[in-house]
């Protein structure tokens, strides 16, 4: 089952980008000023996943690799090596995403999978570079229940917005 998406405008496409990147830049003060850990909650996946079901593929794949970038470039955070594996973890994200199609037909099931995988690939790859001495902390950082319940959340989002768009076409 190959659900397609109803085509994004442009302009909408531009203001999801801005909002996503508003949203990265503004995170870090809200979380300092209302002392609650938001980056807890993956924002950049948050971000990719509005992206992702209310977007193109090419966009997508594009703000995968733009978010990190913004978030270094704006805040020098974080540190360099977590940016390059950030990009790799959502690129791979949504690459699965969009690839698991032909097997999976279920969104919540493929979404679930290609956070998992990332997520797997993440820490395989960030456990490397600790190891390397290229970055230092440990290497889950985000408590796993945490983790378990934005994977069930996003998971479920996706799901529904794409029974939507299956059943208005």
């Amino acid at each position: 089952m190959n659900v397609k998406q109803k085509p994004a405008r442009p302009g909408v496409i531009v203001l999801i980008d801005l909002a996503a990147l508003l949203f990265i830049w503004l995170i870090p003060d809200i979380s300092r000023i209302t002392q609650i850990p938001f980056y807890l909650l993956e924002p950049a996946r948050l971000m990719l996943i509005l992206i992702l079901v209310h977007t193109t593929r090419i966009n997508t794949l594009l703000m995968a690799v733009a978010l990190p970038v913004f978030m270094f470039t704006i805040g020098g955070h974080p540190h360099f090596s977590k940016m390059l594996l950030l990009i790799t973890e959502l690129l791979l994200n949504a690459g699965l995403f969009f690839v698991l199609v032909k097997w999976i037909g279920h969104p919540f099931l493929r979404m679930a999978l290609s956070i998992a995988i990332s997520k797997g690939v993440y820490y395989l790859l960030k456990f490397f570079v600790i190891s390397g001495g290229y970055l230092e902390g440990p290497v889950v950082s985000t408590p796993l229940y945490i983790q378990t319940i934005l994977l069930v959340v996003i998971s479920t989002y996706t799901w529904l917005i794409f029974r939507r768009f299956k059943s208005a076409s």
